[in-house]
Protein backbone atom coordinates (compact mmCIF):
# COMPACT_ATOMS: atom_id res chain seq x y z
CA UNK A 1 0.00 0.00 0.00
CA UNK A 2 2.92 2.16 0.78
CA UNK A 3 4.33 1.56 -2.68
CA UNK A 4 1.42 1.98 -4.60
CA UNK A 5 1.06 5.51 -2.69
CA UNK A 6 4.63 6.47 -2.93
CA UNK A 7 4.29 5.81 -7.21
CA UNK A 8 1.19 7.73 -6.72
CA UNK A 9 2.63 10.90 -5.26
CA UNK A 10 5.91 9.86 -8.34
CA UNK A 11 3.29 10.12 -10.90
CA UNK A 12 1.61 13.14 -9.98
CA UNK A 13 5.02 14.63 -9.43
CA UNK A 14 6.85 14.00 -13.25
CA UNK A 15 3.55 15.52 -14.14
CA UNK A 16 3.83 18.59 -12.25
CA UNK A 17 7.49 19.21 -13.06
CA UNK A 18 7.32 20.91 -16.37
CA UNK A 19 4.70 23.42 -14.78
CA UNK A 20 5.51 23.75 -11.00
CA UNK A 21 7.87 23.97 -8.21
CA UNK A 22 8.27 20.88 -6.20
CA UNK A 23 9.62 21.22 -3.00
CA UNK A 24 13.04 19.13 -2.71
CA UNK A 25 11.86 17.37 0.44
CA UNK A 26 8.98 15.58 -1.56
CA UNK A 27 11.75 14.17 -4.43
CA UNK A 28 14.32 13.57 -1.85
CA UNK A 29 11.38 11.13 0.34
CA UNK A 30 10.58 9.37 -2.55
CA UNK A 31 13.85 8.88 -4.10
CA UNK A 32 14.86 7.39 0.06
CA UNK A 33 11.75 5.37 -0.69
CA UNK A 34 12.76 3.54 -3.69
CA UNK A 35 16.13 3.41 -3.92
CA UNK A 36 16.55 2.06 0.05
CA UNK A 37 18.92 4.66 1.27
CA UNK A 38 19.31 8.30 2.02
CA UNK A 39 19.90 10.66 -1.39
CA UNK A 40 21.58 13.60 -0.76
CA UNK A 41 19.75 16.35 -2.95
CA UNK A 42 22.42 19.25 -2.25
CA UNK A 43 25.16 16.35 -3.35
CA UNK A 44 23.44 16.09 -6.60
CA UNK A 45 22.86 19.53 -6.91
CA UNK A 46 25.40 20.94 -6.05
CA UNK A 47 26.68 23.96 -8.48
CA UNK A 48 30.32 23.81 -9.96
CA UNK A 49 31.80 26.96 -8.04
CA UNK A 50 30.80 25.26 -4.82
CA UNK A 51 34.15 23.21 -5.74
CA UNK A 52 36.25 26.16 -5.41
CA UNK A 53 34.88 27.92 -2.73
CA UNK A 54 33.58 30.42 -4.72
CA UNK A 55 30.30 30.41 -3.80
CA UNK A 56 27.81 30.86 -0.64
CA UNK A 57 26.70 28.09 1.21
CA UNK A 58 24.27 25.81 1.14
CA UNK A 59 23.43 27.24 -2.39
CA UNK A 60 24.10 30.59 -5.06
CA UNK A 61 20.16 30.84 -4.95
CA UNK A 62 19.63 30.42 -1.46
CA UNK A 63 22.48 33.09 -0.59
CA UNK A 64 20.97 35.23 -3.00
CA UNK A 65 17.53 35.16 -1.36
CA UNK A 66 19.52 35.61 1.87
CA UNK A 67 21.28 39.15 0.48
CA UNK A 68 18.30 40.40 -1.22
CA UNK A 69 15.97 39.46 1.89
CA UNK A 70 18.95 41.19 3.95
CA UNK A 71 17.77 44.60 1.62
CA UNK A 72 14.08 44.06 1.44
CA UNK A 73 14.19 43.32 5.27
CA UNK A 74 11.33 43.84 7.82
CA UNK A 75 12.42 47.61 8.95
CA UNK A 76 12.23 49.31 5.75
CA UNK A 77 8.34 48.06 5.62
CA UNK A 78 5.57 50.68 6.18
CA UNK A 79 3.57 49.90 9.78
CA UNK A 80 1.70 47.03 9.71
CA UNK A 81 -1.76 48.46 10.73
CA UNK A 82 -0.98 51.13 7.96
CA UNK A 83 -0.56 48.17 5.34
CA UNK A 84 -4.21 46.65 6.96
CA UNK A 85 -5.73 49.93 6.66
CA UNK A 86 -4.72 50.82 3.22
CA UNK A 87 -5.59 46.95 1.64
CA UNK A 88 -8.96 47.42 3.36
CA UNK A 89 -9.43 50.48 1.43
CA UNK A 90 -8.39 48.64 -1.90
CA UNK A 91 -10.79 46.02 -1.35
CA UNK A 92 -13.45 48.29 -0.74
CA UNK A 93 -12.66 50.47 -3.48
CA UNK A 94 -13.91 50.08 -7.41
CA UNK A 95 -9.69 50.07 -8.28
CA UNK A 96 -10.24 46.76 -6.91
CA UNK A 97 -12.34 45.60 -9.83
CA UNK A 98 -10.30 47.44 -12.18
CA UNK A 99 -6.78 45.90 -10.71
CA UNK A 100 -7.91 42.68 -9.05
CA UNK A 101 -4.37 41.50 -7.66
CA UNK A 102 -4.95 41.24 -4.20
CA UNK A 103 -7.15 38.49 -2.84
CA UNK A 104 -7.91 39.08 1.16
CA UNK A 105 -7.58 35.87 2.46
CA UNK A 106 -4.48 35.44 0.30
CA UNK A 107 -2.82 38.86 1.55
CA UNK A 108 -3.36 37.87 5.45
CA UNK A 109 -0.50 35.06 4.61
CA UNK A 110 1.30 37.75 2.83
CA UNK A 111 1.14 40.28 5.72
CA UNK A 112 2.32 37.29 8.39
CA UNK A 113 5.10 36.29 5.98
CA UNK A 114 6.39 39.38 5.31
CA UNK A 115 6.18 40.45 8.97
CA UNK A 116 6.43 37.54 11.12
CA UNK A 117 8.75 35.37 9.04
CA UNK A 118 9.09 32.05 11.04
CA UNK A 119 11.27 28.98 9.57
CA UNK A 120 9.92 30.11 6.30
CA UNK A 121 11.75 29.62 3.17
CA UNK A 122 14.55 33.05 2.65
CA UNK A 123 12.30 33.23 -1.00
CA UNK A 124 9.27 32.81 0.30
CA UNK A 125 9.58 35.55 2.56
CA UNK A 126 11.60 37.94 0.01
CA UNK A 127 8.54 37.76 -2.04
CA UNK A 128 6.19 38.40 0.64
CA UNK A 129 8.33 41.47 1.53
CA UNK A 130 8.31 42.76 -2.48
CA UNK A 131 4.35 42.11 -2.62
CA UNK A 132 4.21 44.45 0.39
CA UNK A 133 6.61 47.29 -1.03
CA UNK A 134 5.31 46.75 -4.42
CA UNK A 135 1.61 47.40 -2.99
CA UNK A 136 2.65 50.71 -1.19
CA UNK A 137 3.90 52.05 -4.60
CA UNK A 138 0.84 51.04 -6.31
CA UNK A 139 -1.11 53.04 -3.49
CA UNK A 140 0.91 55.77 -3.73
CA UNK A 141 -0.25 56.30 -7.44
CA UNK A 142 -4.19 55.71 -7.18
CA UNK A 143 -6.69 57.45 -5.35
CA UNK A 144 -7.02 55.16 -2.15
CA UNK A 145 -7.20 58.03 0.32
CA UNK A 146 -4.57 56.95 2.29
CA UNK A 147 -0.83 57.71 1.53
CA UNK A 148 1.44 54.89 2.89
CA UNK A 149 5.52 55.99 0.97
CA UNK A 150 6.21 59.84 -0.31
CA UNK A 151 7.89 59.83 -3.54
CA UNK A 152 11.58 59.56 -1.94
CA UNK A 153 10.13 55.94 -0.63
CA UNK A 154 8.60 55.27 -3.87
CA UNK A 155 12.01 55.77 -5.72
CA UNK A 156 13.54 53.83 -3.18
CA UNK A 157 11.65 50.68 -3.36
CA UNK A 158 11.11 50.81 -6.93
CA UNK A 159 15.00 50.05 -6.84
CA UNK A 160 14.90 47.63 -4.17
CA UNK A 161 12.28 45.44 -6.02
CA UNK A 162 14.19 45.97 -9.45
CA UNK A 163 17.13 44.37 -7.65
CA UNK A 164 14.96 41.48 -6.38
CA UNK A 165 13.48 40.17 -9.13
CA UNK A 166 15.80 37.47 -10.30
CA UNK A 167 15.29 35.66 -6.81
CA UNK A 168 11.85 36.77 -6.68
CA UNK A 169 11.20 35.52 -10.30
CA UNK A 170 13.23 31.96 -9.86
CA UNK A 171 10.63 31.12 -6.41
CA UNK A 172 7.59 32.09 -8.29
CA UNK A 173 5.53 32.68 -5.81
CA UNK A 174 2.10 34.43 -5.83
CA UNK A 175 3.23 36.83 -3.92
CA UNK A 176 6.23 37.34 -5.97
CA UNK A 177 3.63 37.24 -8.79
CA UNK A 178 1.62 39.90 -7.40
CA UNK A 179 5.35 41.75 -6.91
CA UNK A 180 5.65 41.60 -10.34
CA UNK A 181 2.40 43.00 -11.43
CA UNK A 182 2.38 46.32 -9.06
CA UNK A 183 5.50 47.06 -10.02
CA UNK A 184 4.92 46.27 -13.87
CA UNK A 185 2.09 48.49 -13.66
CA UNK A 186 3.88 51.44 -11.16
CA UNK A 187 6.08 51.41 -14.24
CA UNK A 188 4.00 51.65 -16.91
CA UNK A 189 1.86 54.54 -14.97
CA UNK A 190 5.24 56.75 -14.87
CA UNK A 191 5.91 56.11 -18.57
CA UNK A 192 9.16 53.99 -17.83
CA UNK A 193 7.84 52.11 -21.43
CA UNK A 194 11.67 50.27 -21.17
CA UNK A 195 11.88 49.03 -17.42
CA UNK A 196 7.62 47.68 -17.83
CA UNK A 197 8.85 45.51 -20.97
CA UNK A 198 11.66 44.01 -18.90
CA UNK A 199 9.12 43.36 -15.91
CA UNK A 200 6.83 42.46 -18.26
CA UNK A 201 8.57 39.34 -19.71
CA UNK A 202 9.49 38.60 -16.17
CA UNK A 203 6.05 38.33 -15.24
CA UNK A 204 4.86 36.52 -18.15
CA UNK A 205 7.54 33.38 -17.11
CA UNK A 206 4.85 33.81 -13.61
CA UNK A 207 2.28 33.71 -15.72
CA UNK A 208 3.45 30.14 -17.58
CA UNK A 209 5.52 28.72 -14.55
CA UNK A 210 2.17 28.99 -12.15
CA UNK A 211 -0.32 28.08 -15.22
CA UNK A 212 -2.47 31.27 -14.94
CA UNK A 213 -2.86 31.39 -18.71
CA UNK A 214 -5.00 28.39 -18.49
CA UNK A 215 -8.51 28.29 -17.30
CA UNK A 216 -9.12 24.86 -16.27
CA UNK A 217 -8.03 23.73 -12.63
CA UNK A 218 -4.10 24.46 -11.25
CA UNK A 219 -3.88 21.23 -10.05
CA UNK A 220 0.12 21.38 -9.41
CA UNK A 221 -0.35 24.62 -7.50
CA UNK A 222 -3.43 23.78 -5.13
CA UNK A 223 -1.35 20.41 -4.76
CA UNK A 224 1.94 22.30 -3.81
CA UNK A 225 0.26 25.15 -1.61
CA UNK A 226 -2.35 23.44 0.38
CA UNK A 227 -5.02 26.19 -1.35
CA UNK A 228 -8.56 26.24 -2.12
CA UNK A 229 -8.86 25.46 -5.71
CA UNK A 230 -11.54 27.34 -6.77
CA UNK A 231 -9.90 30.74 -4.82
CA UNK A 232 -6.53 29.49 -6.30
CA UNK A 233 -7.71 29.72 -9.71
CA UNK A 234 -9.63 32.90 -9.49
CA UNK A 235 -6.98 34.63 -8.29
CA UNK A 236 -4.50 33.34 -11.08
CA UNK A 237 -6.75 34.06 -13.86
CA UNK A 238 -6.94 37.71 -12.23
CA UNK A 239 -3.61 38.29 -11.97
CA UNK A 240 -3.46 36.99 -15.60
CA UNK A 241 -5.76 39.11 -16.98
CA UNK A 242 -4.23 42.53 -15.80
CA UNK A 243 -0.84 41.29 -17.57
CA UNK A 244 -2.31 39.97 -20.55
CA UNK A 245 -4.00 44.01 -20.74
CA UNK A 246 -0.82 45.61 -20.49
CA UNK A 247 1.39 43.27 -22.39
CA UNK A 248 -1.08 44.70 -25.54
CA UNK A 249 -0.96 48.21 -24.31
CA UNK A 250 3.09 47.78 -24.72
CA UNK A 251 3.02 46.27 -28.00
CA UNK A 252 1.19 48.90 -29.34
CA UNK A 253 3.07 51.81 -27.42
CA UNK A 254 6.35 50.24 -28.16
CA UNK A 255 5.55 48.40 -31.37
CA UNK A 256 7.68 45.45 -29.75
CA UNK A 257 6.18 41.44 -29.83
CA UNK A 258 4.33 40.42 -26.81
CA UNK A 259 5.73 38.69 -23.97
CA UNK A 260 1.91 36.68 -23.92
CA UNK A 261 1.06 35.11 -27.60
CA UNK A 262 -2.54 34.40 -28.00
CA UNK A 263 -1.90 31.24 -29.27
CA UNK A 264 -0.12 29.91 -26.15
CA UNK A 265 -2.83 31.38 -24.06
CA UNK A 266 -6.46 30.50 -23.47
CA UNK A 267 -8.46 33.47 -23.48
CA UNK A 268 -12.03 32.15 -22.98
CA UNK A 269 -13.84 34.29 -20.33
CA UNK A 270 -16.31 32.10 -18.11
CA UNK A 271 -19.42 33.18 -17.06
CA UNK A 272 -18.98 31.40 -13.85
CA UNK A 273 -15.39 32.94 -13.59
CA UNK A 274 -17.10 36.11 -13.43
CA UNK A 275 -19.60 35.50 -11.18
CA UNK A 276 -16.92 34.24 -8.41
CA UNK A 277 -15.02 37.42 -9.52
CA UNK A 278 -17.71 39.78 -8.62
CA UNK A 279 -19.36 37.87 -5.58
CA UNK A 280 -16.45 39.10 -3.49
CA UNK A 281 -17.87 42.78 -4.25
CA UNK A 282 -21.41 42.53 -3.62
CA UNK A 283 -21.49 43.93 -0.12
CA UNK A 284 -18.48 45.87 -0.23
CA UNK A 285 -18.42 48.05 -3.11
CA UNK A 286 -21.69 50.73 -3.51
CA UNK A 287 -22.84 49.70 -7.15
CA UNK A 288 -24.53 46.67 -8.86
CA UNK A 289 -23.68 44.98 -11.21
CA UNK A 290 -21.20 45.11 -13.90
CA UNK A 291 -20.57 45.02 -17.78
CA UNK A 292 -16.94 43.11 -18.42
CA UNK A 293 -16.18 46.51 -20.22
CA UNK A 294 -15.93 48.13 -16.42
CA UNK A 295 -13.44 45.65 -15.63
CA UNK A 296 -9.54 44.92 -15.82
CA UNK A 297 -7.14 47.91 -16.95
CA UNK A 298 -8.79 47.47 -20.27
CA UNK A 299 -11.55 45.85 -21.48
CA UNK A 300 -10.57 42.13 -22.47
CA UNK A 301 -12.71 41.56 -25.51
CA UNK A 302 -10.72 44.74 -26.70
CA UNK A 303 -6.99 43.99 -25.52
CA UNK A 304 -8.11 41.22 -27.88
CA UNK A 305 -8.59 43.37 -30.87
CA UNK A 306 -5.20 45.41 -29.78
CA UNK A 307 -3.52 41.85 -30.24
CA UNK A 308 -4.98 40.92 -33.47
CA UNK A 309 -4.33 45.20 -34.73
CA UNK A 310 -0.67 44.15 -33.55
CA UNK A 311 -0.11 40.57 -35.39
CA UNK A 312 -2.28 41.54 -38.08
CA UNK A 313 -0.81 44.84 -38.91
CA UNK A 314 2.41 45.42 -36.93
CA UNK A 315 4.73 42.12 -36.76
CA UNK A 316 7.16 41.57 -38.98
CA UNK A 317 5.15 39.05 -40.94
CA UNK A 318 2.72 41.37 -41.39
CA UNK A 319 5.35 43.87 -43.01
CA UNK A 320 5.57 41.39 -46.28
CA UNK A 321 2.23 40.91 -46.52
CA UNK A 322 1.08 43.48 -49.72
CA UNK A 323 -1.43 46.04 -49.88
CA UNK A 324 -4.69 44.15 -50.67
CA UNK A 325 -3.75 41.93 -47.45
CA UNK A 326 -2.80 45.29 -45.47
CA UNK A 327 -6.35 46.59 -46.45
CA UNK A 328 -8.34 43.47 -45.77
CA UNK A 329 -6.88 43.31 -42.40
CA UNK A 330 -7.54 46.72 -41.71
CA UNK A 331 -10.96 46.33 -42.81
CA UNK A 332 -11.70 43.31 -40.54
CA UNK A 333 -10.40 44.96 -37.50
CA UNK A 334 -12.84 47.83 -38.35
CA UNK A 335 -15.82 45.61 -37.96
CA UNK A 336 -14.26 43.49 -35.17
CA UNK A 337 -13.92 46.85 -33.28
CA UNK A 338 -17.15 47.97 -34.70
CA UNK A 339 -19.16 45.17 -33.08
CA UNK A 340 -17.29 45.12 -29.88
CA UNK A 341 -18.03 48.73 -29.33
CA UNK A 342 -21.89 47.92 -30.25
CA UNK A 343 -22.02 45.76 -27.66
CA UNK A 344 -20.55 47.88 -25.34
CA UNK A 345 -23.80 49.19 -22.90
CA UNK A 346 -25.10 52.60 -24.23
CA UNK A 347 -24.42 54.49 -21.34
CA UNK A 348 -21.08 54.05 -21.22
CA UNK A 349 -20.46 53.34 -25.17
CA UNK A 350 -17.91 55.40 -26.95
CA UNK A 351 -17.69 57.11 -30.00
CA UNK A 352 -15.55 58.09 -32.77
CA UNK A 353 -16.54 61.71 -32.80
CA UNK A 354 -16.08 64.34 -30.54
CA UNK A 355 -16.97 67.98 -31.10
CA UNK A 356 -14.60 70.82 -30.03
CA UNK A 357 -17.55 72.70 -28.20
CA UNK A 358 -18.57 69.82 -26.06
CA UNK A 359 -18.23 69.64 -22.25
CA UNK A 360 -18.57 66.93 -19.50
CA UNK A 361 -19.87 67.42 -16.86
CA UNK A 362 -18.06 64.94 -14.23
CA UNK A 363 -21.86 63.95 -12.54
CA UNK A 364 -22.65 62.77 -15.60
CA UNK A 365 -19.27 60.19 -16.77
CA UNK A 366 -16.87 57.83 -14.23
CA UNK A 367 -13.39 57.73 -14.99
CA UNK A 368 -13.99 54.25 -16.39
CA UNK A 369 -16.24 54.83 -19.26
CA UNK A 370 -13.56 58.09 -19.57
CA UNK A 371 -10.58 55.74 -19.62
CA UNK A 372 -12.75 53.07 -22.04
CA UNK A 373 -13.32 55.98 -24.33
CA UNK A 374 -10.00 56.88 -24.64
CA UNK A 375 -8.94 53.48 -25.32
CA UNK A 376 -11.48 52.50 -28.09
CA UNK A 377 -10.20 55.85 -29.84
CA UNK A 378 -6.39 54.83 -29.54
CA UNK A 379 -7.35 51.22 -31.19
CA UNK A 380 -9.30 53.10 -33.82
CA UNK A 381 -6.40 55.37 -34.22
CA UNK A 382 -3.64 52.50 -34.21
CA UNK A 383 -5.78 50.45 -36.56
CA UNK A 384 -6.07 52.69 -39.63
CA UNK A 385 -2.93 54.23 -38.88
CA UNK A 386 -0.95 51.06 -40.99
CA UNK A 387 -2.62 52.31 -44.49
CA UNK A 388 0.01 55.12 -44.39
CA UNK A 389 2.26 52.11 -45.57
CA UNK A 390 0.17 52.16 -48.61
CA UNK A 391 1.28 55.40 -49.35
CA UNK A 392 5.33 53.99 -49.73
CA UNK A 393 4.78 52.35 -52.66
CA UNK A 394 3.20 53.83 -56.54
CA UNK A 395 -0.32 53.30 -56.17
CA UNK A 396 -2.55 52.63 -59.05
CA UNK A 397 -6.14 52.65 -59.24
CA UNK A 398 -8.57 55.50 -58.08
CA UNK A 399 -10.56 53.15 -55.63
CA UNK A 400 -6.98 52.26 -53.75
CA UNK A 401 -6.71 56.12 -53.44
CA UNK A 402 -9.38 56.44 -51.61
CA UNK A 403 -9.43 53.75 -49.61
CA UNK A 404 -6.11 54.69 -47.80
CA UNK A 405 -7.88 58.16 -48.19
CA UNK A 406 -10.66 57.54 -46.02
CA UNK A 407 -8.57 55.30 -43.89
CA UNK A 408 -5.93 57.91 -42.95
CA UNK A 409 -9.23 60.40 -42.33
CA UNK A 410 -10.48 57.91 -39.58
CA UNK A 411 -7.20 57.51 -37.68
CA UNK A 412 -6.67 61.62 -38.05
CA UNK A 413 -9.79 61.70 -36.54
CA UNK A 414 -9.72 59.37 -34.18
CA UNK A 415 -6.15 61.27 -32.58
CA UNK A 416 -8.24 64.55 -33.16
CA UNK A 417 -11.04 62.86 -31.20
CA UNK A 418 -8.44 61.71 -28.51
CA UNK A 419 -7.12 64.57 -27.97
CA UNK A 420 -10.36 67.44 -27.62
CA UNK A 421 -11.77 64.69 -25.08
CA UNK A 422 -8.35 64.73 -22.72
CA UNK A 423 -9.14 68.64 -23.13
CA UNK A 424 -12.14 68.75 -21.67
CA UNK A 425 -11.76 66.14 -19.45
CA UNK A 426 -8.93 66.88 -17.67
CA UNK A 427 -10.92 68.50 -14.76
CA UNK A 428 -11.97 64.96 -13.99
CA UNK A 429 -8.49 63.23 -13.76
CA UNK A 430 -6.89 63.09 -10.67
CA UNK A 431 -3.81 61.87 -9.23
CA UNK A 432 -3.19 58.17 -10.28
CA UNK A 433 -6.58 57.96 -12.42
CA UNK A 434 -5.39 58.19 -16.05
CA UNK A 435 -3.24 55.15 -17.23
Amino acid sequence: MAAQEADNVALHLFRSLSRARVPSSVIQGWAQFKAGELVSIDGLCRDRFDQDGLSPSPTFSSARAYADAHQINAAILPDRGLIHKCARLYMKSIIRVTFPILEPSGFNETTRLAYEPAADHPSHVLSARACIVAFCMFAYLVPLGIQVCSERKFIYYSALLQRALPTITEAATVDGFQACIFLLLSQFFTGRMISASVTNSLAAQFVFHLDAHTEGPTRSFSWLQGSDLNGANICLRSLFWVCYTIDKELCLRTRQPPALSDNHCDLTIRTDYLARFLEGFADSLPFGEFHPSMMFPVDIKLSQIKSQAYDSLYSRAAFREGHTKLFTQIRKLDETLERWRMAVPQKCRPSLLFPSDTSIDARDVDIRTLILRLDYLHCMAVIHQASNRGLQTPINGHNTKATIASSIALAVEASRSSLRYLDNAHHILSKGSFW
